[in-house]
């Protein structure tokens, strides 16, 4: 997966309204999350990680508590060399808490995952010092909104663990944060379900400002294959539907964009792809295939709306001769075909990504 951080060119200005205005320049970066320990402890990660420079890589989303993630507490070394590794890319580590399995409205239950997420915080703190880890990301789960991947949390319990996860992570590095509040965020919430947007609001309304360090979400053009669910009988037309909701990536952008209009916060697309349905050889269609790379357009879109561009999913496969479904490398390093040029990773192609901007702030493109 690849991700775009936009990061601050020169320093704040303000607009005529009053909001501050951060010219920006677009980073890129990765998930690695159902693969991680090809990436972390492989026998071939240290030319994933030479790929991933090459593609000029700032940050690793990577997740605890799910996609068979190692144990923070009965297998601390393994998640250390998950986190070190994304270090030795040069990247920014995005960790997700993705969720717990105990009753959600149990004080007790979200009490226990406030005291895990905590420790890993501190932990951290701990490998690698404050001054390090106080600028890497803290998301609180992942998709929500949606029952299959969430667990089927409500808002009202999902604001309950937010609250007081956020306030586990801000008490891990109060000592040196100098006052502002924690890169701590979500919802994450995925696109396909009504009202995805609610989600964002809430959470910006209903939250402690000082509790909340950026906004993240999700969206795939679609998750059904050929003649699934009502979608079109055949395989061009299901390409030409998908297709023509490219500018929905721009205008997804630009509504969580409005939410945050001088609020100063990044507005993060931490997951974009074409397709997204649970096997692998039907997304890959979609996916791992010159359709699949992002296109100009989708790319146009994103820019324009005021958030880095940016597609998303896997870096690195569980397999060492294929990359499924949505991944830019196979377990060995070697890139699939649609990510591949002569003399290496086709840099210009990004399959999988984060993207980060604030809403307030042109994007300029980096030479």
């Amino acid at each position: 997966m690849t991700t775009v951080l936009a990061t601050t060119e020169t320093g704040p200005r303000e607009t005529a309204a009053g909001a501050p205005l951060v010219p920006m320049r677009l980073c890129y970066g990765v998930n690695e999350s159902d693969s991680w320990w090809h990436f972390a402890l492989g026998p071939n990660r240290e030319r994933l990680w030479a790929r991933l420079r090459a593609l000029d890589v700032r940050i690793i989303r990577m997740f605890v508590f799910d996609k068979h993630a190692p144990d923070p507490v009965l297998d601390w070394p393994s998640l250390r060399a998950y986190i070190q590794a994304a270090l030795n890319v040069g990247a920014t580590p995005f960790i997700t808490f993705a969720k717990f399995r105990r009753p959600f409205d149990d004080p007790r239950a979200v009490r226990w995952f406030t005291e895990q997420c905590a420790e890993i915080v501190w932990s951290c703190t701990e490998e690698w010092g404050g001054e390090r880890v106080k600028d890497w990301y803290w998301c609180v789960w992942n998709e929500p909104n949606n029952d299959w991947i969430g667990g089927g949390i409500t808002f009202e319990q999902y604001k309950t663990v937010y609250e007081q996860v956020a306030e586990g992570v801000a008490r891990s590095l109060r000592p040196w944060l100098d006052g502002r509040p924690p890169l701590v965020g979500g919802p994450s919430v995925e696109g396909f379900t009504p009202f995805w947007l609610d989600w964002v609001w809430r959470l910006l309304n209903e939250v402690d400002p000082s509790l909340i360090g950026f906004i993240n979400w999700h969206y795939y053009a679609e998750w059904r294959d050929v003649a699934e669910a009502g979608s079109p009988p055949d395989e061009g037309t299901m390409q030409r539907l998908i297709m023509a909701q490219a500018p929905e990536f721009g205008l997804r952008a630009q509504l969580v964009g409005r939410l945050l209009r001088g609020r100063g916060l990044p507005n993060i697309c931490g997951e974009w792809n074409a397709h997204s349905h649970y096997l692998p050889a039907v997304r890959g269609r979609f996916n791992q295939s010159l359709f699949g790379v992002p296109t100009p357009c989708r790319r146009r879109s994103t820019t324009r709306s005021g958030c880095a561009p940016a597609t998303c999913d896997t870096a690195t496969a569980s397999g060492s001769r294929s990359a499924p479904s949505t991944t830019i490398c196979a377990a060995n390093g070697m890139p699939w075909r649609p990510m591949e040029r002569e003399g290496g990773p086709a840099c210009s192609w990004r399959v999988s990504s984060i993207g980060l901007g604030r809403c307030e702030s042109p994007i300029s493109r980096r030479a």
